[in-house]
């Protein structure tokens, strides 16, 4: 599995789709997987607690088929934001997967915070470090800056809250169209 496999593919899984794939990866003898499904739920419930409403937060999402982008790589605005029933109903499905995974003896990779915020958090928090793609569209905010702390601190215990954890995380970092950031 990859961080993209989860938009490719696995957005359009249903429990039973999971389940076969677990049951295959532990009869394999995989014992650590990737569990990003159902993370922009716990983004939107993170990003609230800073001021971000859903009308600011949703069009920051992408569509399934490109949720990997949204989520690490500076892409926004691919396909229709999906609604949040749909964010709620994956947040569900995460917390089944997840059940099994722990079930069969897979170990959990639940995401990290990476600095990915949406734009209107520049807005919210103009001394902070925060750059602003050129079409307005991503914005990232420097590891150094106190705010990710803050922003980070909030997204795991919410994660956690969630989700439990296995203790083991993964941050998709930064590499897309030719801005970086904190220029």
């Amino acid at each position: 599995m990859n961080v993209v496999t989860f938009s490719y593919t696995f957005a359009f899984y249903g429990f039973r789709e999971w389940e076969a794939l677990l049951d295959w990866a532990a009869l394999s003898g995989i014992n650590l997987g990737l569990a990003y499904t159902g993370q922009e739920e716990v983004y939107r419930k993170t990003f609230s607690k800073f001021g971000v409403n859903d009308t600011a937060f949703l069009p920051w999402v992408n569509g399934p088929a490109y949720l990997a982008w949204s989520r690490g790589q500076s892409i926004h605005g691919v396909a229709e934001s999906p609604p949040i029933s749909w964010l709620q109903d994956q947040w569900r499905l995460q917390k089944r997967i997840l059940g099994r995974m722990r079930e069969i003896g897979i170990v959990a990779v639940l995401p990290a915070f990476q600095g990915n915020v949406p734009p209107v958090m520049k807005e919210l928090f103009p001394r902070a470090n925060i750059s602003v793609r050129s079409d307005g569209l991503a914005a990232w905010i420097d590891a150094l800056d106190p705010l990710f702390s803050e922003i980070g601190n909030a997204f795991l215990r919410n994660l956690i809250n969630d989700f439990g954890t296995d203790h083991w995380y993964e941050a998709d970092g930064y590499f897309n169209t030719q801005e970086s950031p904190w220029l």
